[in-house]
């Protein structure tokens, strides 16, 4: 894999974990309303989505979208670092 194509590879992995999080974190809000969804914890990454998590997880995707309006570039360093773990490299 190129190294262009591992970029290409690894910001589209970052935008899809970000979505599977915010998502993963909207339903667990759903079933707490009593939506009656049953729901496991990303457990093998260590990850647990307990109510605190759930909530920064949301709050991360909002202070994203907040500033994906103000300035993409810094977006999406942000997005690729947090959710891909990429480094400044």
């Amino acid at each position: 894999m190129t190294p262009e194509c591992q970029g290409q590879f690894m910001a589209l992995a970052s935008r899809v974990m970000r979505q599977v999080l915010v998502d993963h974190a909207r339903a667990r809000l759903r079933q707490k309303r009593g939506e009656g969804i049953c729901l496991e914890t990303f457990t093998d990454s260590g990850f647990s989505a307990e109510q605190a998590n759930v909530d920064s997880i949301l709050e991360v995707d909002r202070l994203l979208t907040e500033l994906e309006q103000r300035n993409p570039d810094q977006c999406r360093i942000l997005e690729y670092r947090f959710f891909a773990g990429m480094s400044i490299e």
